[in-house]
């Protein structure tokens, strides 16, 4: 099953898509040994490259992390597109729980991502936007779905309805980053968190499964 897709570059050789390759993974790595920020410096010294060529190549630190982030959603969470099952709400379920493997695979990477994208400069940080955009995007082709199979209740705003779950998810996860939920209730709660605010936006027809999904995870969510 293929992987989320992010923008991707073009490269002049398969070395310097390499190297950058090399470069992000190192600045996810200081990501979740610092404070949310990545040392320039550092990171020049540990990819082997110039301090001038990482300003050169990103810009910044913020738009180096934004681009570490952006990776993570590429290559580990599976896309909306590539979600199967049988109803709408099973894909939809399938997206969520690859984003909480996701979570639980990298918990330190994990709580730092859940902190920064409650930061208070959200709207003028790339990394906290990109936490922000992409999620946003993949929920808005749900409930594009959703609608196209007149699920929706008629004049749902398909963009503000995406942002409530995505920050609904985000708070979730939040408060695990905080230690107020265990590991194994993670999936539970976010799977309640989201579905409880979709169905109140479903028709009749399709909202007793996603109610049926909140009501499954009454007792998983008790921790």
């Amino acid at each position: 099953m293929s992987r989320l897709e992010a923008p991707k570059k073009s490269y002049a050789s398969d070395r310097m898509a390499r190297r950058e390759a090399d470069i992000l993974a190192t600045a996810r790595e200081l990501l979740v040994d610092g404070d949310g920020s990545i040392p320039m410096r550092v990171l020049a010294e540990r990819s082997g490259v110039a301090l001038s060529t990482l300003y050169a190549r990103f810009g910044s630190q913020d738009a180096i992390a934004g681009a570490a982030i952006a990776e993570v959603f590429r290559e580990r969470l599976v896309s909306w597109e590539d979600t199967e099952g049988p109803s709408l709400i099973e894909r939809l379920d399938q997206r969520l729980a690859s984003s909480i493997a996701e979570v639980l695979a990298r918990p330190a990477f994990a709580r730092k991502m859940a902190r920064l994208f409650f930061t208070a400069n959200r709207d003028e940080s790339d990394a906290a936007q990109t936490l922000y955009r992409i999620p946003h995007a993949q929920y808005c082709l749900a409930l594009g779905a959703f609608r196209d199979a007149g699920a929706l209740n008629p004049g749902t705003a398909i963009a503000a309805l995406a942002e409530d779950l995505v920050v609904a998810q985000y708070a979730t996860i939040g408060h695990w980053a905080n230690g107020m939920i265990v590991d194994t209730a993670l999936l539970v709660r976010c799977r309640t968190a989201v579905f409880a605010r979709l169905a109140a936006s479903l028709l009749p027809s399709m909202q007793a499964e996603a109610l049926g999904m909140v009501a499954g995870c009454r007792h998983g969510s008790l921790d």
